[in-house]
């Protein structure tokens, strides 16, 4: 493809990652640079020059096998992470994709979807994993090998406000500034599950006592009632007052506000 002097000097560039390419004919050191737009430039480091220029765009799928990819008109894959191995360029997107691409990037081997945009990719010492954090303070672990993904670290990605246990299920629930409710396992520290409020921030939360519901507490004065086993709220209130008492007897009184609910 083609692209102007001007257009590369107006990408708005992520990440970049250098290569040692060594065969007959070449002997250099390759800097590969991505762009939110969907570009990556490939570059001869001694020589300053551009050799390559990629453009990533959505991959096709039929039953079940990755095709080429081909260089139609559509939109591009935003690149905020890359890295690569001997074998594979490994980009992450805007979309929440980590993709495992061949060298010249015509074809994608693997995808592994995460719930937030990607900011970081590394690759382990035996070119075997990538290392993957996203934006929602989440880390990964993609094997290259047997394509096997999994999450093993979540957390908050502000402030913590407040916490409460479940000694029953030996469960863990925590809100934070960053706008999320969060449940998590007190042996293994896993997150289990995650709510999110859109334009309201949580401050407080509470189990019920039969551990079924718990309440959160948002800074715009509604209380909200969560059912565990189905995520979804069951009962919204606006009681600003509960915002204005202690965060002890906050607690007090939203368990028998629950204990109500659950009688009526």
């Amino acid at each position: 493809m083609s692209i102007s002097i001007d257009d590369i000097q107006q990408l708005e560039y992520t990440d970049l990652q250098f290569e040692h390419i060594s065969t007959n004919k070449l002997n250099e050191l390759i800097v590969y640079i991505s762009s939110k737009s969907g570009h990556i430039l490939e570059l001869l480091y001694d020589e300053r020059r551009v050799i390559k220029i990629h453009r990533l765009l959505p991959t096709k799928h039929s039953n079940g096998s990755t095709e080429k990819i081909t260089m139609a008109n559509g939109p591009s894959i935003g690149v905020c992470a890359l890295t690569c191995t001997n074998q594979f360029c490994i980009t992450g997107s805007n979309d929440g994709y980590v993709r495992v691409w061949s060298n010249d990037f015509t074809q994608v081997y693997i995808e592994a979807k995460h719930d937030q945009a990607i900011s970081g990719l590394r690759t382990s010492p035996d070119q075997t994993r990538i290392l993957i954090s996203t934006v929602s303070g989440s880390l990964g672990l993609l094997n290259l090998v047997n394509k096997e993904h999994r999450n093993f670290l979540r957390s908050h990605t502000d402030f913590v406000a407040d916490v409460d246990y479940d000694d029953t299920r030996k469960q863990m629930i925590s809100i934070g500034d960053d706008g999320t409710i969060r449940i998590w396992c007190f042996a293994t520290g896993k997150q289990l599950s995650e709510f999110t409020a859109e334009q309201e921030t949580p401050t407080t939360v509470a189990y019920a006592p039969d551990k079924q519901t718990f309440a959160c507490g948002f800074n715009n004065g509604l209380i909200k009632i969560f059912q565990l086993n189905s995520s979804v709220i069951s009962t919204e209130i606006s009681y600003v007052t509960f915002l204005s008492l202690s965060l002890s007897r906050f607690l007090i009184s939203i368990s028998r506000f629950l204990d109500i609910i659950q009688v009526i």
